[in-house]
């Protein structure tokens, strides 16, 4: 965390098949127990659904200004991915909606963030998404990719966005104790100044490593 508790943490969601945004919400309730979390689901209404929950219009422009002018500037972000079925990546009907409920509303945060809190006040930044990145075997989807670049991009542009870049697997969130295990790492894991990216599968933490290719080795 930054200095001190949080007075508001915003949870922002595209629902899950696995209904894994609300075991997050019941972690954050518990993590957070002083302090207001305010859920905002991506859909295409912009209004209150009930106290301190929300549904935004992705294409609502003020759609986060709208959910948030009532509270205090948050202190923590999570920000959880969708993990829809996948569609060719020459599909522009499919990039174009993954790009619309995922770094489009991530970067519209930010800006908000960045006229609305003081320049000197951290914020905590959880970038989640899921199956992004393959893990020998494991499966691989193509829906939210893009936030992990912007999540590097943010966390180098900007020290007082303390990020964490989070890939996680679906299967990890389906059952109840791998649920809790996905939690217990979400919630342990510390800020990265450069935006690593962190990967967690069946219960292991993997980072993301570059290797120089030796050329020589090709020109044998």
């Amino acid at each position: 965390l930054g200095l001190g508790k949080p007075d508001v943490v915003v949870l922002v969601f595209t629902a899950l098949p696995s209904r894994f945004e609300e075991v997050l919400a019941e972690g954050l309730q518990e993590k957070y127990a002083e302090s207001t979390i305010v859920q905002i689901s991506l859909g295409n209404r912009t209004q209150n659904v009930s106290d301190d929950k929300w549904t935004c219009d992705v294409n609502d422009v003020r759609g986060f200004e709208s959910c948030l002018k009532e509270y205090a500037i948050p202190d923590v972000l999570y920000f959880l991915s969708g993990c829809r079925e996948e569609g060719a990546l020459l599909d522009c009907d499919f990039v174009s909606t993954s790009q619309v409920y995922n770094e489009i509303q991530l970067l519209r945060l930010v800006q908000w963030f960045a006229k609305s809190k003081p320049i000197d006040a951290p914020i905590d930044c959880y970038v989640l998404t899921i199956d992004n990145h393959r893990i020998g075997n494991s499966l691989s989807r193509s829906f939210g990719v893009g936030l992990t670049g912007l999540a590097y991009a943010i966390a180098q542009a900007s020290h007082w966005f303390r990020v964490r870049n989070i890939d996680l697997s679906a299967l990890d969130l389906i059952e109840s104790q791998k649920q809790e295990t996905s939690l217990r790492m979400i919630f342990s894991e510390v800020p990265s100044d450069r935006g690593e990216a962190i990967k967690f599968w069946s219960g292991r933490r993997y980072r993301q490593r570059f290797i120089e290719v030796n050329e020589a080795l090709f020109s044998m």
